[in-house]
């Protein structure tokens, strides 16, 4: 009996601390953090559970779902997978290399805010639950105006442009980011700064943008009741089918059934149909990352109104909290299977797959080992070190793109940069 109590205690912390974060389960009492508290890490410590959850959804889509003649299963493309994932270590290493600079626009902006203009001083450990559903509530909201706003104006979806670009829809897809978000975002929590203290509110984002993970995925379907308040798959598959302007929510759906941007999977039924408007043709996270502005350019006018520009997203800002009790449809037309083909890349036979995936694979041990380490580092010796996965990284993308043979030594090269220094 002591052996399974001990086995049981030890499964259960596991759960506790690793797993419970990804779906925002985490207790208020140790979230009730202050200004001198240390900055929680959730997301270096969810990267493990990302590769685990993509690894067993691939399996599960292979070897379960798709024998049962199903059209809602998890497609997996190597490369696809590879890309979004690509793009995610392009983001977090060109960040680590503003953080080696000192330029952590985040933290900085949040914290002069939070210090000069601050309303009101307390503990967070005398109100941890208060603080808890506040800043979860506040913090969602937030990322719903971020993001809406991402969709409404061409310079921000340049960046969130990028996440979008993926053709297929799996878990991976929830790390398919870009740089220029990463600068962006900041402004819009700014008013939280008001009241509360960035440590607090580090957690909290983080949380956020964790919790986002699972719902990139067709292995789940309706959700019942959940759907009334939760962001979901099924809400959030009708986000990534073209053109992509609704269901903006990062946990709470409540804030578009509010704000007039909620639209249901169960009207138009589940289609194999993500992605942009006008699809892609690279997994090149730096030319994903230029592709908008390329559009831009065809703009008249001057790059001061291309900047200030709206897009045409066909919905409009409305106010009507009693829309959150408005009846959901249950699921009632059959499911469509692909609507149109997707870009694959040239044709790789598997020993080229195979050193594809041996670059990422040394990349992204290189990136969580500099994550871990870059401060105890030479500051040129991580900046290089950083700079050559994000050149690995695009270049291994932009040859299995486009077969191109000076990409695949420049991949290798800058894959072998990366791992012994300089």
């Amino acid at each position: 009996m002591d052996v399974f109590f001990h086995a049981f205690s030890h499964m259960w912390a596991i759960l506790v601390e690793w797993v419970f974060p990804m779906f925002y389960l985490v207790s208020p009492y140790s979230l009730a953090l202050n200004a001198d508290d240390p900055k929680p890490k959730f997301i270096l410590k969810a990267i493990p559970l990302f590769l685990l959850f993509i690894i067993i959804e691939a399996l599960i889509g292979h070897f379960v779902v798709s024998k049962k003649d199903s059209k809602r299963y998890p497609k997996n493309s190597l490369m696809d997978s590879l890309s979004s994932m690509s793009c995610g270590i392009v983001e977090e290493s060109f960040q680590l290399i503003l953080d080696v600079l000192g330029v952590q626009v985040n933290v900085f902006l949040y914290t002069i805010v939070y210090e000069r203009f601050r309303l009101i001083t307390y503990d967070a450990n005398d109100y941890p639950v208060l603080t808890f559903v506040s800043l979860m509530l506040c913090t969602d909201l937030g990322y719903y105006t971020l993001h809406r706003f991402n969709h409404e104006w061409h310079f921000l979806w340049t960046g969130h442009r990028v996440h979008h670009s993926g053709e297929i829809y799996n878990l991976s897809t929830a790390l398919r980011q870009s740089i220029p978000q990463r600068l962006t975002s900041p402004f819009f929590y700014l008013p939280l700064a008001l009241v509360f203290n960035p440590k607090a509110f580090s957690a909290h984002s983080q949380l956020n943008v964790i919790y986002q993970f699972w719902v990139h995925t067709e292995l789940v379907g309706w959700m019942g009741p959940v759907e009334y308040v939760l962001s979901t798959p099924s809400a959030h598959r009708m986000h990534h089918r073209p053109p992509g302007n609704c269901n903006y929510a990062g946990v709470f759906i409540i804030w578009d059934r509010i704000f007039g941007s909620y639209e249901c999977e169960n009207i138009t039924g589940y289609k194999d149909y993500y992605g942009l408007a006008e699809p892609e043709t690279t997994f090149d996270p730096c030319r994903l990352h230029i592709g908008h502005w390329k559009r831009m350019a065809l703009i008249p006018g001057p790059w001061l109104k291309r900047l200030t520009l709206k897009r045409v997203t066909g919905n409009t800002w409305t106010f009507r909290p009693h829309a959150m009790f408005d009846p959901i449809p249950p699921p009632s037309k059959p499911d469509e299977g692909e609507v149109r083909a997707k870009f694959q890349g040239f044709s790789m036979p598997w020993h080229l797959k195979m050193l594809c995936s041996a670059i990422f694979a040394s990349c992204l041990a290189k990136f969580v080992l500099l994550a871990l380490n870059h401060k105890t580092m030479s500051p040129h010796g991580a900046i290089i070190e950083a700079v050559a996965v994000i050149v690995a990284l695009c270049s291994m993308c932009h040859f299995a793109s486009h077969g191109s043979k000076s990409a695949c030594i420049l991949a290798v090269v800058s894959a072998i940069i990366a791992q012994i220094g300089m």
